[in-house]
């Protein structure tokens, strides 16, 4: 449709047993989806922003909050 798609990366649901097999085989679908069609991925996570450009050679932006107390 000639829109740029934008994600914001949040963990991997796919690796937790809370879920079942079926929500698991969703959750990484999703994943692979995201990892080949998106344009911007947004992390909130160093380790989540290594992933993505080790495994689909995809770059972002990890969102970086500082909590002033």
């Amino acid at each position: 449709l000639g829109c740029k798609i934008t994600c914001n990366v949040d963990g991997f649901e796919w690796r937790r047993e809370k879920w079942s097999a079926h929500a698991r085989y969703y959750f990484k679908f999703c994943e692979w989806l995201i990892g080949n069609s998106s344009h911007n991925l947004i992390f909130d996570s160093e380790v989540i922003e290594r992933y993505y450009k080790v495994k689909y050679k995809k770059l972002g932006k990890v969102i970086c909050l500082e909590i002033l107390v």
